[in-house]
């Protein structure tokens, strides 16, 4: 099995569907059929709407809801999610991570380092207050002419009109390029195949499954134990390293991967009453998602 076949998005997508509570199939005049690749990454290609899962649960029946919930435990109590984001992972993705990981570590130390540095600053403003009142008071700035604005007798409708329609006779190279330039991660790419010969398929379909797992497991929990579970690894920086390492490779837009990345951190990185001994999200895990 390879990361960037359709078989592995059927895999991924039939994943979801069954944490989800959803049918793979679709009912048909001459009986039901299972859903074509096209139609699932056309349901991964678009935001999740939570509203229509929760209404789709309510359909199923004991045997279906008990099922749901054996194949949940077993799946997260065997080390599911983590097995498929290793599964996920190519080597520019393990690059990436160390990176992560590198600045992970720089963000747990600046609180010392901020302290050291308030601490010095503390010490240089009793040494040296003396003298800096005096450089203060040699400053002398005459605000007469700083305070005449042209818009101060303008309505703030008419400032705001006449500041968005003003034209610049000159506009800096770098500036301009901003807007004749689109960047390369926010270009949308929901073709199914990159490679009709060799049948490599996108990688966006197949993470965007992924999420959707996580989502579930997150949102619509079947049993309570699965959420914990995964609370407890997302909140691991190696794992939310790897995480970010993965959705980091693809384009932002292709498939909202990026939007439900902080979607699914939104979930995880809020503290919640029954949380019990699980480790709090920190600073840390913030100024990373970021």
């Amino acid at each position: 099995l390879q990361r960037d076949r359709k078989v592995t998005i059927r895999i991924l997508c039939q994943i979801g569907n069954v944490l989800e509570g959803r049918s793979s199939y679709q009912s048909r005049r001459n009986g039901r059929k299972m859903l074509s690749l096209q139609e699932m990454t056309q349901v991964e290609a678009e935001m999740w709407n939570m509203p229509a899962v929760q209404k789709g649960q309510r359909f199923l029946d004991n045997q279906e809801w008990e099922d749901r919930i054996l194949q949940a435990v077993n799946f997260v109590g065997a080390g599911g999610p983590t097995r498929l984001q290793e599964f996920l992972l190519d080597l520019a993705a393990q690059e990436r991570e160390e990176y992560y990981l590198d600045q992970y570590g720089k963000i747990s130390e600046k609180p010392d380092m901020v302290l050291l540095e308030v601490e010095v600053l503390k010490a240089e403003r009793q040494g040296g207050r003396s003298g800096q009142l005096r450089e203060e008071e040699a400053q002398q700035v005459d605000l007469a002419e700083a305070d005449i604005n042209e818009y101060e007798k303008v309505a703030g409708r008419d400032v705001l009109m006449i500041a968005m329609q003003r034209e610049e006779e000159e506009m800096d190279d770098d500036q301009s390029a901003l807007f004749a330039h689109r960047p390369d991660s926010l270009n949308l790419d929901e073709e199914v195949f990159h490679d009709l010969k060799t049948g490599r398929a996108n990688l966006a379909f197949a993470a965007a499954a992924y999420l959707r797992i996580l989502h579930a497991l997150l949102v619509l929990p079947p049993d309570p134990s699965c959420r914990q579970q995964i609370l407890r690894e997302l909140r691991q920086p190696e794992r939310l390293a790897k995480l970010i390492a993965l959705i980091s490779g693809l384009p932002a837009l292709s498939c909202h991967v990026a939007a439900k990345f902080l979607r699914v951190m939104s979930h995880a990185l809020a503290i919640g009453a029954d949380d019990g001994d699980l480790p709090p999200a920190t600073l840390e895990h913030f100024s990373m998602v970021t």
